[in-house]
This record gives C-alpha cells, sequence and structure tokens, in this order.
C-alpha cells in the first residue's frame, strides 16, 4: 500500500497543473485573444487527458485497490490491531474522494467555467475597444477638418477643448493595443493648455504641429 501511495505522488508531481489553471496561462493584454483563449483550453484539456485521466487516476485507483485488499486481510487476522484496519479502510476512502477530484467532470468541468469567463471577458474588452475606437475615428475626423479652417485663436481654443482633448480622452484605452503608445504619448503635449496658441499668427504653427501624429493615430486605427 505504501508503494502504492509513492506511486501517487510521482503522478501527481508529473502533472502540469498550471497549464490547466486558464486563468493563470492567459496572455495579458492585447495578447488575451480569442485564439489565445481557444489555445490555452485545447493545451488544459490535453494536459488533463495525458497526466491525470491517464497515469494519475490509474495510479490512485490501484492505491485503492490496495487500501481495500490490505484492510480486507487485516479484518481477517485477529492479530491486527482494529485501528490499522480502520486506517486502511480511510485509505481507501480517501482515494475515492481523490479519484472525484479528479474525475472529468470535476476538472473538465472547472477547465469549460474557466473558458467561459475568459470568453465574456474578452468579449467585454473587444465591446469597450470598440466602443472607443469609433468614438477616436469621430474625434480624429474632426480634427483634420479643423485643421483645414481654423484661423483664428478663439477658433482654436474651441477646437481644442472639443477635438484635440476629445482624442486624448479616447486614446488612453486603445493606444497600448492600437500600437500607438508614443503618438499617445505626443498628444498629451496637444491636450495640454500649454499648446493653446497666443495669438492668431500662432494657429497656422501649432496645427501644423498635429498633423504628423494625427495621421499615425489615424492610419491605426483604419
Amino acid at each position: 500500500m505504501g508503494g502504492a501511495l509513492d506511486d501517487i505522488a510521482k503522478a501527481h508531481k508529473k502533472v502540469n497543473w498550471h497549464v490547466m489553471d486558464l486563468g493563470i496561462n492567459m496572455p495579458m493584454g492585447s495578447a488575451a485573444t480569442r485564439d489565445a483563449l481557444d489555445k490555452c483550453k485545447d493545451d488544459a484539456v490535453a494536459e488533463f487527458k495525458k497526466t491525470v485521466n491517464g497515469e494519475l487516476r490509474k495510479k490512485i485507483q490501484d492505491a485503492r485497490k490496495a487500501a481495500q485488499d490490505t484492510a480486507a486481510k487485516f479484518e481477517k487476522n485477529k492479530k491486527i490491531p482494529k485501528k490499522s484496519t480502520e486506517a486502511a479502510k480511510a485509505v481507501a476512502k480517501a482515494a475515492d474522494h481523490f479519484m472525484v477530484a479528479c474525475n472529468q467532470n470535476t476538472i473538465g468541468g472547472q477547465i469549460m467555467q474557466d473558458y467561459k469567463d475568459n470568453l465574456k471577458g474578452i468579449a467585454t474588452r473587444e465591446k469597450v475597444m470598440g466602443d472607443n475606437t469609433k468614438r477616436l475615428k469621430g474625434y480624429l475626423a474632426s480634427v483634420a477638418r479643423g485643421i483645414k479652417t481654423i484661423k483664428t485663436k478663439s477658433e482654436f481654443q474651441d477646437f481644442w477643448s472639443e477635438d484635440i482633448r476629445g482624442v486624448g480622452t479616447a486614446l488612453p484605452l486603445v493606444s497600448k493595443d492600437l500600437g500607438i503608445l508614443a503618438e499617445h504619448k505626443q498628444w498629451r503635449v496637444f491636450a495640454s493648455q500649454d499648446f493653446i496658441p497666443e495669438t492668431d499668427e500662432d494657429v497656422e504653427a501649432q496645427l501644423k504641429k498635429v498633423v504628423p501624429t494625427l495621421k499615425k493615430i489615424a492610419a491605426a486605427v483604419k
């Protein structure tokens, strides 16, 4: 019986439990895609079938059988203390519980629940990204129009307050996923109060500064 228990420990050690925990194994940020989630799920299921439903459960069954046989032998031998028989039965019962903990419904069910939870998270993230990208596109279009029409400091003030700052409010939630962190950093300069021109004569120069970064952001959201 002792050898059978040692075999369980060895089989348990071979299991890559990390792979079966989708919450840990899933990549973060923009890498957390539906394809990545499907791969994590497939890897988890494959690991379960190979190491848990395969070798580990077999070793638990072997240990349960050994414990049951040992308990039966002990019961027939009056010289064996009753406590020893009870201990062997307890091992058999523990093996039963362990088998349940390692079955398809328990572990497989948890894997699928993790999959569904992560899928909901991805769907929520996609919606947030979609909404913010749509909002960003609207502001970018307004900025592009403004660059062609704004002439005075007064016009620039309204343009800056509504459109330039509008782009600035949308960028934080999408810039990392879109790969435009540098452009986001530059846009914070544009969204600063200090960027507002002091005179009408300064308006054109300030507008020209926006154009290169605007083009890069617009290209990223297409």
